[in-house]
């Protein structure tokens, strides 16, 4: 369904999607947030859009998502995969960090927010450089749900790394690293560079 900013009209070729696109969906994995190395949204946490707060899982490619300071940026991919964590086991980094409503404040967030644990937040108002890893909110500030339920994580890539509000506090979106890119054999300075310029536009690129 389309909301918001128009996405551009011009769709992507299976060779955009293969050379752009494929990267993002090999490096980010189930051994991806074991590792601990990808930044990830629950289920059903509210991003602020073009068009008001949307489902993560329900964001497409091509729709707008705002930062903090309210620029669209367009998604160039958004993916979820379902994780099963070792109950009771304290550095199993698939558990989830719950940041409580009003945590940060009255709104901030919203209600109840579920993060992977190296999604980084911003700790302090208008201060983009002020990020912290969501583990390192616990105890103070969340917790780590050690119960071991599976967990949905929902993945937003954009051109480039940007705060996206969810649930109304700032954390930053998923970029493959270079050296992730170099591990599969994919061109990072290409990735980060060089992204053919419909993509930013808005093309609908299939996850």
């Amino acid at each position: 369904m389309q909301r918001g900013l128009p996405r551009n009209p011009i769709q992507s070729s299976d060779a955009v999607v293969r050379t752009y696109m494929k990267p993002i969906a090999a490096l980010v994995s189930d051994e991806c947030f074991a590792r601990g190395l990808a930044c990830g949204f629950g289920r059903g946490t509210r991003l602020m859009t073009s068009d008001g707060q949307v489902p993560v899982d329900e964001i497409e490619p091509g729709e707008a998502v705002l930062d903090f300071e309210g620029r669209p940026h367009f998604v160039l991919w958004q993916g979820g995969w379902d994780v099963q964590p070792m109950a009771g086991w304290a550095g199993d980094p698939r558990h989830p960090v719950v940041i409580s409503a009003n945590a940060f404040g009255p709104g901030k967030p919203r209600r109840d927010l579920y993060l992977s644990q190296q999604n980084r937040v911003m700790v302090e108002a208008d201060k983009p450089d002020a990020l912290l890893r969501a583990v390192a909110l616990a105890p103070h500030l969340a917790r780590i749900d050690l119960s071991g339920r599976a967990v949905s994580y929902h993945v937003v890539v954009t051109r480039s790394p940007c705060l996206l509000m969810a649930e109304n506090l700032p954390c930053q979106s998923h970029q493959p690293g270079a050296r992730g890119l170099w591990d599969i054999g994919a061109d990072s300075e290409c990735f980060t560079h060089h992204l053919p310029q419909e993509m930013e536009q808005g093309v609908a690129l299939r996850p």
